[in-house]
């Protein structure tokens, strides 16, 4: 009787496949058989086999040696196993290390040098913008948008304010220099109608520097008063903003009206004083302004209203602007008396 390995069925001798769950008795043989060989035994192929393996239709995977593998040059073909390798050496010989791909030098290149640097020339670096067209911009950003707020250094806000007090000290001087001009000449007629004579009177050139410069300081101290009042009044309205911000803030504002009293230079002249004068003062009175829209458009984190606090900041600002005018208006008389004076 023979015994089904699989369910443990007994079949008669002559029986090839099992009666109950159709196992063959052919394969449980075989099964046996690989059970009864030792581990670590690997029957070794034929001959035949070894011959005819090139031939298959499948390739088979060559086995994976990391002792006896040698590694392959990159974009070399991989070759099946039963293909000899040109050039490849035995087992038992010598191992070679691998080979890389050696880099051919390029003509002109220095060795250790960066890619790209012709020997005896400097390697080019893009050329940062100079500090003269960065300030160019930022004045042509200013002219657009005065109050954007742009990113620049700490002094490119002191120079509109210093060259708005030297235009309107220019100014100053101009139509000095030319209302002394013209009373010389009105006045020439009744002095020879009283018996004597008035030569061409006109301002030195020294009292001309002298009226330039007080005036330049006058206005110097009253643009910087309003940057002080300005500061105040977001103080009062508890803005975070700093007097370099506040600074920064104003001088761009301040742009605008240089370039228009700078175009005032030029029309006194040729000539137009009395039509610069007229534009200079409505300027001005924009110009005084300033410091007000400033404060009404800080931020207001105290507890009263925005309304009251900047009524507060125009109280301090009415003062400090008194004081301003007391000092500019003696620096201005007296300069005028010393130009008058000093006629001849």
């Amino acid at each position: 009787m023979k015994v089904c390995a699989s369910c443990q069925t007994e079949n008669p001798d002559s029986a090839k496949f099992c009666r109950k769950c159709g196992t063959p008795f052919a394969k449980q043989g075989q099964d046996a058989q690989q059970a009864e060989q030792p581990q670590g035994q690997v029957t070794e192929p034929t001959q035949a086999s070894q011959v005819s393996a090139p031939q298959q239709a499948m390739p088979v995977q060559p086995q994976q040696n990391p002792q006896t593998q040698q590694p392959l040059a990159a974009g070399q073909p991989t070759p099946l196993q039963g293909q000899p390798v040109p050039g490849a050496q035995s087992v038992d010989g010598p191992r070679t290390q691998p080979t890389q791909p050696m880099q051919m030098p390029v003509p002109g290149a220095v060795p250790g040098a960066a890619p790209g640097v012709v020997p005896g020339m400097a390697p080019v670096q893009p050329a940062a913008p100079s500090q003269s067209r960065v300030f160019f911009n930022w004045v042509l950003a200013a002219l657009k948008k005065p109050t954007l707020r742009m990113a620049k250094p700490a002094w490119y806000a002191c120079i509109p304010m210093f060259v708005e007090a030297m235009i309107i000290s220019l100014l100053v001087t101009i139509w000095a220099s030319q209302a002394v001009s013209a009373a010389s000449r009105a006045l020439g007629p009744w002095s020879s109608m009283m018996g004597g004579s008035i030569g061409s009177v006109s301002v030195s050139s020294s009292d001309g520097f002298a009226l330039f410069f007080r005036g330049f300081i006058a206005v110097a101290v009253v643009l910087y008063a309003m940057v002080l009042i300005v500061f105040l009044g977001k103080k009062i309205f508890g803005d975070p903003d700093g007097f370099s911000q506040v600074h920064d803030a104003f001088a761009q504002i301040m742009i605008p009206f240089a370039v228009l009293h700078l175009v005032l230079v030029l029309l006194s002249l040729v000539g137009a004083s009395l039509m610069a004068g007229v534009i200079f003062l409505f300027s001005f009175g924009f110009l005084m302004l300033i410091p007000s829209y400033l404060i009404a458009t800080s931020a207001n984190h105290r507890k009263l209203d925005s309304f009251w606090l900047w009524m507060i900041s125009m109280v301090v600002a009415f003062l400090i602007f008194l004081l301003m005018m007391v000092i500019f208006a003696s620096i201005a008389g007296a300069a005028f008396m010393s130009a008058m004076f000093g006629m001849r």
